[in-house]
Parts: structure tokens; sequence; C-alpha cells
């Protein structure tokens, strides 16, 4: 990590979770990327769903599994939402676009970044 901050916090619903979250989305400026971590069904995309509603993003947040990326540009800043469960090796995110999209003019969510 660039600036060492790590946080953990425990939630103990979708509702509390996606609440938390979207209390973060103020803080977001274009280029920050944000790793989340956790087991299936932890709640890393309901999270994200959080951060979306608190950026003014009204379309559907789903899981990225099966597309790597998924994109949305119609809040107050672009959030790009990336699921790396399914890649092998480091070699294969250059085929996704991430090192452009992390980049790139929004912020980025990255579910199974380790």
């Amino acid at each position: 990590m660039a600036n060492g901050l790590t946080y953990a916090r425990k939630t103990a619903s979708t509702e509390a979770t996606k609440q938390l979250a979207e209390t973060l989305a103020p803080y977001l400026h274009p280029g920050d990327v944000v790793v989340l971590s956790g087991d299936l069904g932890a709640g890393k995309t309901q999270f994200v769903q959080g951060v979306a509603a608190g950026l003014g993003i009204s379309a559907q947040v789903t899981s990225p599994t099966f597309n790597i990326l998924l994109e949305y540009h119609q809040g107050r800043i672009p959030l790009y939402h990336f699921d790396l469960y399914r890649l092998d090796e480091q070699d294969e995110l250059e085929d996704t676009g991430y090192y452009d999209t992390v980049d790139a003019d929004g912020v980025s969510f990255i579910e199974w970044g380790e």
C-alpha cells in the first residue's frame, strides 16, 4: 500500500455494510484504489454497492466475477469494480486493462486483490 492505510470493520447486516461504505464515498478521489479482502460471501460487492450509492451512481452494481471489470460512469467520479478471483497469474492483469484503469479518472475497487 502506498500510504499504509488498512482498515478492518465488521458489520452485522447487508444494510450496515452498505451504509458504512457510503460514508467513504465523499473521501474518494480519482486514482484511489481500494482492495477488498474477505471470504466468498463476506460482503465485498455489497460494500461497493454502498460506495456507488454515495457517489451518486444509480445503476445496479453487481459482482464482476465473470467480467473481471465493471465500470460505472454516472456518479461524481467513475467507479471501476474489479474481481480478480478467476485470475491465476499476475501477468493476466495486462489482458484486463487493469493498469490503465487504476491510473484513470476514477476510483478502483478490487475484490480478491491479494
